[in-house]
């Protein structure tokens, strides 16, 4: 870019000269050297102008080729989500059938506590019967017949 500015600082150069020599002598509508010089000054001012347009366009073409890297990458970044959308629509939904056993074992869970209760209860009722039959007259009485069955299957094999 250096060089055009250079171009650009010597057209307004060259342009400042002419205008001022055609500003201090006296144009004459008949006068050919002055018609030349405001055919010159015209022509600096169209050079000039030429030159800030190229760099308007330089900078311009600068801006559409970062633009078009941009929705180059725009489009790369879609691509790759709509490549990845059917992914999350199954993570999704193995998310929310695991969120389903996930709750049904929660409220299985949650009947434990009555559950174990119920059980308590009937390991103590188990418990007592079983201590009422020990401390029965007939158990007591029984007791010599058990321990001779027990000795007979150890010695015996009965």
């Amino acid at each position: 870019m250096s060089a055009g500015r250079d171009t650009t600082d010597d057209v307004a150069t060259s342009f400042e000269a002419t205008r001022s020599m055609a500003v201090g002598s006296e144009i004459s509508p008949g006068n050919g050297v002055d018609e030349t010089r405001r055919l010159r000054i015209e022509m600096d001012d169209l050079r000039l102008e030429l030159e800030k347009a190229r760099e308007g366009n330089a900078s311009l073409q600068q801006r559409v080729f970062a633009l078009s890297h941009e929705l180059e990458r725009l489009h790369d970044t879609t691509q790759a989500l709509v490549e990845l959308r059917p992914k999350l629509d199954e993570g999704q939904s193995r998310l929310r059938e695991t969120e389903g056993r996930l709750a049904e074992a929660q409220n299985e869970l949650d009947g434990w506590p009555a559950r174990m209760a119920e059980r308590d209860h009937e390991i103590k009722d188990l418990r007592n019967r079983l201590q009422e039959v020990e401390s029965s007259a007939s158990w007591r009485r029984t007791k010599p017949f058990r321990k001779l069955r027990k000795s007979l299957r150890k010695h015996v094999g009965i």
